[in-house]
């Protein structure tokens, strides 16, 4: 069986929900948490024994050993991580709701058709 390897962009609430959800689902692999702040990266990772974490956003998305992106960041932010994510092709899941209004949510389904992803 293929693994998929996986990066927590986040690490409150909403990634709880992702990490009960994905618990036992076979073929994926949590391998790095991402926050903005270390101490909680570093809380959630010990706490679901993911073997990383970081601050480094840019970093992670530059990873060639990801294959999908959980944005499991505060909603004022999945726009600008969406974005980057699509720049990079990156497949990525964004929790709802998708954008903070039409706009963004516009922005960033243009994004994703254009990285071809």
């Amino acid at each position: 069986m293929k693994v998929i390897n996986i990066a927590m962009l986040g690490s409150g609430f909403v990634a709880e929900f992702y990490m009960q959800g994905l618990e036992n689902v076979n073929g994926q692999r949590i391998v790095v948490n991402y926050s903005r702040a270390e101490e909680r990266a570093r809380k959630f990772a010990r706490k679901w024994n993911i073997p990383e974490y970081a601050t480094d956003l840019k970093a992670i998305i530059g990873r060639a050993d990801v294959g999908l992106y959980l944005i499991a960041v505060p909603n004022e932010v999945h726009m600008p991580v969406a974005l980057a994510l699509a720049k990079a092709r990156r497949h990525q899941v964004c929790t709802k709701p998708l954008a903070r209004n039409r706009r963004e949510a516009k922005q960033m389904l243009v994004a994703a058709r254009t990285s071809g992803m």
